[in-house]
């Protein structure tokens, strides 16, 4: 049976990581950055080719972060230089809202154990 919720989640890469311990492929379907600089992503999680779960993602990260601190009116030449600076090493995703998704019982028994807590990088853009 596939059931509609959501889920507090405050480290997507950690909650991608946590999926992956329990052989659970992530695939990201589409991906939108918004006007705001935040993001949207749909992912779609299988297990042994199976569809477990649809999962809607908003959220802010490093990228979000360079580009928040930039002058309101920076040239392209600053913005690009903002976006290539990110320190691949150090990336962050955070949620800025409930991640919603529809998933089957096998999903949900697996996510309802899943606990994490805000990057430190990242809490000063929340």
């Amino acid at each position: 049976m596939a059931i509609l919720s959501f889920i507090y989640v405050n480290n997507l890469d950690m909650f991608i990581s946590y999926l992956r311990k329990f052989d659970i492929d992530v695939y990201e379907y589409g991906h939108t950055v918004l006007l705001d600089s935040s993001e949207y992503v749909m992912l779609i999680c299988r297990k042994n080719g199976k569809v477990m779960a649809y999962i809607a993602v908003h959220y802010i990260d490093t990228h979000y972060a360079a580009l928040i601190n930039l002058k309101e009116d920076a040239q392209d030449r600053e913005i690009i230089e903002a976006l290539l600076s990110v320190e691949k090493n150090r990336i962050w995703k955070v949620p800025v809202e409930p991640i919603i998704y529809i998933a089957d019982d096998e999903f949900i028994n697996i996510i309802n154990k899943y606990i994490d807590e805000v990057p430190i990088e990242a809490s000063i853009y929340l």
